[in-house]
């Protein structure tokens, strides 16, 4: 992972814009948070911000990889980085109305969407095939410390700013956009050698809705039906997580607050895992890699809801960061090299944008399991049904050697 970061200076740029922008993210999100508390004290309409966050990102999710596809990733990338600078600068002179917090969420989730399938492909661009695990560790791990990192310095900041200037948490977020495009612009105006062009047969005659089902061909093969099982289950399982975590401690006889503990064991073990694991996972096959990794998530996840004892809810958590990560990384690879580049952008919008559907339809249904059994139960279930999905993906997809897993991709895809 460290060799890639030194050697290739595009991936070392993307990781340093991914981590700048992701760390000043936090700004614009604790602020439409707090101004809306503070303003109206209700909570009911605080979760409509994330709410609009939600809708923004199903909505652009089920477009964007139409618009993006022939579209070259880098450009995107900037392009939608100065955009939520512009939008999220215009915030900081805008009067503080709740609508338009509102407005800017769903903005900001929108346009976000757009940038996210063009990741991916960017990625494929600029990493050899047999370096995309060792890429998407980099950024698992640069997502874990944006975790650590980000809310802390985001709450410092704002605290030490006088209740007036607060806005200028908005001016922050949109200058680390900037910052981030600036480690691209050099990519952007460079040809990269071994870009893939997106070339479509009979693209001018294509409806736009023939291109959006063009790019789900891939979702026929079984071996993706089955990951996309494993997917459901495990995003319906953790929707909600630091709820039901901080309600089963509490439940559990420690102080709430005590769930940090928990969830400082579970960053702690994807780290590692996104640091020093990838040379370990890549020589798994595909069904361990991903099955057996689902299946030890549930596994581990269960053990949490079973336990009253903080120290053990730590070890499962960590070993739950283990399996997390790699499911991650490895599910990652797997559609950067199974997804047809020209079909790339779309399946990852689209794909993106049903998972988050699954997820709040899980925060809606976890929360309300919770409310007429317990937070420990809750963990249970879902526990349960992500091992049972990672026992039968694992099986599915050993049944299908790797060149067979190819042969029936190509074939439900062409």
């Amino acid at each position: 992972m460290f060799k890639l970061v030194k050697t290739n200076q595009k991936f070392r740029r993307l990781a340093a814009a991914l981590f700048v922008s992701e760390v000043g993210s936090w700004f614009s999100y604790m602020l439409l948070i707090v101004l809306t508390y503070s303003s109206t004290k209700s909570l009911l309409t605080t979760m409509g911000v994330t709410g609009s966050l939600s809708i923004g990102s199903l909505i652009g999710g089920a477009v964007a990889g139409v618009f993006i596809e022939n579209k070259r990733p880098v450009k995107v990338i900037v392009t939608t980085n100065i955009v939520s600078a512009i939008g999220i600068c215009s915030l900081y002179f805008l009067p503080n109305y709740l609508w338009i917090y509102f407005i800017a969420a769903f903005f900001l989730a929108l346009v976000s969407s757009f940038r996210n399938p063009a990741f991916n492909k960017f990625i494929v661009d600029i990493v050899d095939k047999e370096n995309l695990m060792d890429a998407n560790a980099t950024f698992q791990t640069t997502r874990e410390l944006v975790k650590i990192i980000g809310p802390g310095l985001a709450a410092t900041v704002l605290a030490v700013l006088p209740e007036s200037e607060k806005n200028l948490g908005f001016v922050i977020d949109a200058v680390t956009y900037v910052i981030a495009s600036t480690f691209l612009m050099g990519v952007l105006f460079k040809n990269i050698e071994g870009t893939k062009i997106s070339v479509e047969k009979n693209k001018n005659t294509q409806t736009f809705w023939q291109r959006w089902v063009e790019g789900l061909a891939p979702a026929k093969s079984p071996v993706i039906i089955s990951i996309l099982m494993m997917y459901v289950f495990i995003m319906f399982g953790i929707a909600g997580v630091d709820v039901t975590f901080t309600a089963h401690v509490n439940t559990s006889g420690y102080e709430a607050e005590f769930v940090g503990y928990i969830l400082g064991a579970l960053s702690c073990g994807m780290i590692l895992t996104s640091i020093f694991g990838s040379k370990y996972i890549k020589k798994l096959s595909l069904h361990v890699q991903l099955g057996g990794a689902t299946a030890g998530l549930g596994l581990f996840y269960m053990g949490i809801g079973l336990s009253g004892s903080l120290y053990f809810m730590m070890v499962s958590a960590f070993f739950l960061g283990i399996f997390n990560s790699t499911f991650n990384i490895s599910a990652s690879t797997f559609w950067q090299t199974a997804i047809p580049y020209d079909q790339l952008g779309r399946f990852f919008s689209v794909i993106t944008s049903f998972l988050s559907t699954i997820t709040l339809i899980g925060m809606g249904l976890n929360g309300f399991i919770g409310t007429i059994s317990s937070a420990s139960f809750v963990i249970l279930i879902c526990g349960i049904m992500i091992l049972f999905s990672g026992v039968i993906s694992l099986f599915v997809i050993m049944r299908l050697s790797e060149e067979d897993q190819v042969e029936v991709l190509e074939e439900k895809v062409n």
